[in-house]
């Protein structure tokens, strides 16, 4: 594949080519693209300024940590039940245009009304109320959302279309952030946070128009039609497929040793390095401006080596960025862990979606996601409490003690147990 001429055609990846087997290939890996820069851009507006939107109504830090935690809470089931609707349905495409397009993004419209019909502490609850219900929806269409990845970009491209999907996602984040702070400080409350859902949901939803669009191949092209059988053999599944158990394990441990400390940085830097938030927002930009630099490198490297390979080597990078806030004292010399960490952050979130895609069946591709998200939630939960009493009772070198730690662990799980090869076979 890679980058070749051909007459008529302008130099494009291979992926976005068309193929002589599945002439709609390169079609809905366009569109998917496309879903993927403008749902980044919705999604980012959202993450950045609705904690802003909710302190504006007189939200205190608790009320955030709680609107994060009850959504967290309910992280496990909802994954698992988007598992399940995808896996007796087969409509993984339907179904995430519906939980995630219209349930989902809908809930956008439904922000700006609360400062229209409530006051002080009934619009603070009101509103954690309307994003715990939109994250039910949102959460369930993950699932799905991997069952139609697996379908639509073959093996040998997975790695460098995912990379290139996470790409242009980040750059609908970069375009979108300054428009709308720019929009906010123009407007001021609450005018210029309400156009700002607004604008963000009608990008969402021109998204999901394109995801809706998209040509699918038929069950047969992946491995035969889907099964319609219950979530119930989930603990039969992971003890039959020893990669299986192998990858939950990675991800629990990896993820306990990230929600140890992540939650914890900015913190760390205004409390004891006494940062600004003008600085603290330029070493941001810095590792996301790295991050779109990783991508494509580690997109080639996934597809042209193991999937094991590149999980160690984009985990270990993120290890030796956490090291690096050791001795830190200033922010010239948080520069590097910044860099690395954007360098090397979206990078392994692909390999290890691209890792599970590889470990599984095709009819499997739903549960799996749904158990990989369930995992990765519960970490969520868990890391933050225990980084929370670390922080405060011995002081942030133990956080980050345990992450390095931790996350040399996963990668050593990950190096000895994950291997790649034919799916097994589905238990009867």
């Amino acid at each position: 594949m890679g980058v070749f001429w051909r007459k008529g055609y302008t130099p494009l990846p291979g992926f976005l080519q068309r193929s002589e087997d599945n002439p709609g290939q390169h079609i809905a890996l366009r569109l998917f693209l496309l879903e993927g820069l403008l749902s980044g851009a919705a999604n980012a507006y959202v993450d950045t300024f609705l904690p802003l939107f909710a302190l504006a109504l007189g939200a205190g830090a608790g009320d955030l940590g709680l609107m994060a935690a009850v959504s967290h809470v309910l992280g496990p089931v909802t994954y698992l039940a988007g598992g399940y609707l995808a896996e007796r349905s087969g409509r993984h495409k339907r179904l995430y245009v519906v939980a995630e397009g219209l349930l989902g993004r809908g809930f956008l419209l439904l922000y700006p009304l609360v400062p229209w019909f409530f006051e002080a502490r009934a619009a603070v609850l009101v509103l954690i109320g309307l994003h715990v219900v939109r994250m039910t929806f949102f959460r369930p269409a993950a699932p799905a959302q991997m069952a139609v990845t697996g379908r639509v970009a073959p093996a040998p491209l997975r790695g460098r279309f995912m990379s290139a999907r996470s790409l242009v996602a980040g750059l609908g984040e970069l375009g979108i952030q300054p428009l709308a702070g720019l929009l906010i400080a123009w407007l001021l409350f609450p005018r210029g946070y309400q156009l700002g859902f607004a604008l963000a949901w009608s990008v969402g939803v021109a998204g999901m128009y394109a995801f809706a669009r998209m040509p699918l191949p038929p069950p047969k092209a992946v491995g035969g039609a889907v099964p319609r059988q219950p979530l119930g053999g989930l603990g039969r599944d992971i003890a039959t497929d020893r990669r299986l158990s192998a990858f939950l394990l990675v991800v629990l441990v990896w993820g306990m040793g990230e929600q140890v400390a992540r939650p914890f940085y900015s913190a760390h830097m205004v409390r004891n390095l006494g940062l600004s938030a003008g600085t603290i927002g330029l070493l941001a930009a810095a590792s996301s401006l790295a991050s779109l630099a990783g991508l494509p490198l580690v997109g080639l490297l996934g597809d042209r080596t193991s999937g094991r390979q590149a999980l160690v080597a984009t985990g270990l990078v993120l290890v030796l960025a956490q090291i690096l806030w050791w001795g830190a004292r200033s922010a010239w010399q948080l520069v590097p862990a910044f860099l690395l960490a954007g360098l090397a952050n979206r990078a392994f979130q692909v390999v290890l979606l691209t890792m599970l895609l590889a470990i599984a069946r095709p009819e499997r591709y739903a549960r799996y996601s749904a158990l990989h998200q369930a995992v990765a939630t519960t970490s969520a939960v868990v890391g933050p409490l225990l980084g929370g009493y670390l922080f405060e009772r011995v002081g942030f070198t133990s956080n980050l003690i345990l992450a390095a730690g931790t996350g040399l662990a996963a990668m050593a799980i990950a190096w000895r147990a994950l291997r790649e090869g034919e799916p097994v076979p589905v238990p009867t």
